[in-house]
């Protein structure tokens, strides 16, 4: 953790003890007991969401080439990003953007495209809607950061509803 922290190398056999140390925590269930069947994608799938978007996608690239569909289906099933809002059910999407801070949904819809700011917008209420669009085409200050940390919390707000069965996410192809 110290080399990690401080960017020096990390001799291997260090690696390979973080390693192991990662597969026996991938293999736990919810419980915290080893073997587990769902507690691999699940974790796998917290890491991925948290990644960002860029290197989430060449990673899922691989893990497409290496795990059985099974799996990579089980995986697939807990991927949530903002993008896919748009592939929400209408409710779902309003349960997800509506009540949320304005500054917030501003800051997430920051250079987003046309169909996803749509798909947000349409979600919330015409008050809000008009104020938020006018935050929108003033321009703004928000870093990439900012945004993207903006984004991942809805995302997360949206696992959480899921998670409780409150809304379903989309199936993927």
């Amino acid at each position: 953790v110290t080399a990690m922290m401080t960017a020096r190398d990390i001799p291997g056999e260090r690696l390979a003890h973080v390693g192991h140390a990662l597969v026996k925590d991938f293999k736990l269930d919810a419980k915290g007991n080893a073997g587990g069947s769902d507690a691999a994608p699940m974790r796998v799938a917290e890491i991925m969401n948290a990644m960002q978007k860029d290197a989430s996608e060449t990673l899922m690239k691989k893990v497409r080439e290496s795990i059985d569909p099974k799996k990579l289906a089980a995986l697939e099933s807990r991927l949530f990003r903002f993008d896919d809002l748009v592939l929400l059910e209408a409710g779902a999407r309003t349960l997800v953007v509506d009540g949320l801070p304005s500054d917030l949904l501003v800051r997430a819809l920051r250079g987003a495209d046309g169909d996803l700011k749509e798909a947000v917008l349409s979600s919330i209420s015409q008050r809000a809607r008009k104020m938020i669009e006018s935050e929108l085409s003033g321009g703004g200050q928000d870093t990439p950061a900012a945004i993207e940390d903006a984004r991942k919390s809805i995302a997360q707000l949206a696992m959480k509803l899921a998670s409780e069965g409150r809304i379903a996410l989309p199936k993927r192809d």
